[in-house]
């Protein structure tokens, strides 16, 4: 009976973050595969990078909204409305890719732009709302690791679409995106069995204001933190040609390497928090950002591919405890009516973040090529001073 019961509060917590997990894995698929597919169909470098930035900025605007009205109609009910928009843009993307829908040049682009913008701004609902529903069902105690299972989710559905990209490559991408849109269904239907429901239904009138004077360190630190992360890692195979002049191929497997480590150790460190209670959200947070230092700093000091993965594997570790300790930290210091709205602005900074930090380290390389890195340590460093200034959260 005993595990019975552990089986069925671990399926129940799985099935908060299912969404969020095809979510991630969608975006790896899309960012990875797109580039390669797109001149099959006579698809712009420009173009392609327009299709993927509309995913992130579309979060911007819409994630603070999708967060307020996750207070009025519930978190469960939001969750199950967004993932079956969320799962339009793979269908959308197959039936284009498996040349189902036959389309000009043009109409192509604009069908995978809206698509991915519908993904992005359904996103911007899923993530706030997956976010907060993780508060309404943890304590004190539990509600960074509650964070750090969010967090593991995201890693891991990242991580899964990178190799559901590899193991389909020979097939066409379109087989990806098939088997992406049967995952979605799972979580759907695991969601609609599973999911909590827990939502205080409080008039807007008596709800308390959010406390900007704490919450915006961490807007600022989510969004610094996505940034730094992103600029370095468009740069690394341009660095490796250029620094240690090998050629395009190369440099490709040798990126595929450093970031698979790099994703892999953040992930193990997200499965690590997720697992254990009891953290200390702003201890977390600051011991964190010292571990990104010491990565960016190796990454600087290396001259060669090991020593670039490493320092990329000891920065994805101590994001693995940053993530979870800013979203514990910031969840904690806001009222339990709040949780909704500081979950849709947070996630609406760290769609800045994203968006922000690639076109950033690509403008920074043109510097040289460890300008980029330095930007990124400039805004890890930024990360550790504000957490340093940040006041320990009423618990």
């Amino acid at each position: 009976m005993a595990i019975e019961s552990y089986l069925l509060i671990l399926i129940k917590r799985l099935a908060i973050v299912s969404g969020v997990y095809v979510y991630a894995a969608s975006n790896a698929l899309l960012s990875g595969g797109l580039g390669p597919v797109s001149r099959d169909y006579g698809i712009t470098e420009l173009q392609v990078g327009i299709i993927l930035s509309l995913g992130a900025l579309a979060v911007v605007p819409t994630a603070p909204l999708w967060g307020v009205l996750s207070e009025r109609v519930g978190r469960r009910f939001l969750i199950l409305t967004a993932i079956p928009f969320v799962l339009l843009s793979p269908l959308i993307m197959a039936l284009v890719f498996s040349n189902m829908l036959v389309l000009a040049t043009s109409a192509t682009v604009y069908t995978l732009a809206v698509a991915r913008t519908i993904k992005g701004v359904f996103g911007g609902a899923l993530i706030p709302s997956t976010q907060a529903l993780i508060a309404d069902t943890t304590d004190s105690k539990t509600r960074v690791s509650g964070m750090g299972l969010m967090g593991a989710s995201v890693s891991l559905g990242a991580l899964s679409g990178s190799m559901l990209l590899w193991l389909t490559a020979e097939r066409g991408i379109a087989v990806g995106f098939f088997a992406l849109l049967l995952a979605g269904l799972l979580a759907f239907f695991l969601s609609l069995k599973f999911l909590p429901t827990s939502q205080l239904h409080i008039p807007p009138r008596t709800k308390k204001p959010i406390r900007l004077s704490q919450a915006w360190k961490f807007f600022a630190i989510t969004m610094a933190g996505f940034a730094g992360y992103t600029m370095v890692v468009p740069i690394i195979g341009l660095k490796l040609m250029d620094d240690l002049l090998v050629n395009s191929t190369e440099a490709m497997k040798s990126t595929g390497y450093v970031l698979a480590g790099a994703t892999l150790s953040l992930t193990i460190s997200q499965v690590y928090v997720a697992t254990r209670k009891g953290w200390d959200a702003l201890r977390l947070l600051r011991s964190g950002s010292v571990g990104a230092l010491a990565g960016i700093g190796i990454m600087i000091l290396a001259d060669d591919v090991f020593g670039l993965a490493i320092g990329m594997i000891a920065v994805g570790a101590s994001l693995g405890t940053v993530a979870p300790g800013a979203m514990g930290a910031l969840s904690l210091s806001a009222d339990k009516t709040d949780q909704g709205r500081v979950a849709g602005i947070n996630t609406a900074f760290r769609g800045m973040g994203i968006a922000v930090g690639p076109v950033l380290g690509t403008a920074l390389y043109s510097f040289g090529t460890d300008a980029p890195l330095w930007g990124a340590l400039a805004l890890v460093f930024f990360v550790a001073v504000l957490s340093l200034s940040c006041q320990q959260p009423d618990i």
